[in-house]
């Protein structure tokens, strides 16, 4: 099924080239709606652009573009939700790494270890909640946040 898709979609890149847009429409109307339908998707339409139209000095909020007014753009409260994401992706293995350091505390009685771990635990649990992510006005102002800043 999906290579039915790309197969749908490299005849569209092709026709691309050299068609009308109403020509390209038909082609989606008759092909890929039928593949994408069959994969529980629902095409809502298309545009037209050129690759120096894509922000891709933003890449790391890919999910978050959008098309406004003909170009495509950053949609923030997006991209806000894709860094919450990222920052989840990236706290996960320094939990497992405070989890491991919290046995070894436990096992050897080290109760001021203990509470620091913990301390940092709970940090991570909370890096989504940070103010700066949504007080952000730009994408970059989103890509400079890590879990290896410190919170207020």
């Amino acid at each position: 099924m999906i290579e039915k898709l790309y197969a749908d979609h490299a005849k569209a890149v092709e026709a691309a080239a050299i068609w009308k847009d109403e020509q390209i429409q038909a082609l989606i109307d008759k092909t890929a709606a039928e593949t994408w339908a069959s994969m529980g998707l629902v095409p809502v339409g298309w545009h037209r652009c050129t690759l120096d139209a894509f922000p891709v000095e933003h890449e790391h909020v890919r999910d978050a573009w959008t098309i406004r007014k003909g170009k495509v753009v950053v949609d923030m409260p997006r991209a806000k939700e894709a860094t919450r994401h990222r920052l989840r992706a990236e706290r996960s293995p320094l939990m497992l790494v405070n989890d491991r350091e919290a046995l070894r505390a436990l096992e050897i009685g080290d109760q001021v270890a203990l509470e620091a771990i913990t301390a940092e635990k709970q940090r991570l649990r909370d890096i989504t909640k940070l103010p700066a992510i949504d007080a952000a006005e730009t994408p970059d102002d989103l890509k400079a946040l890590s879990c290896d800043i410190a919170q207020p």
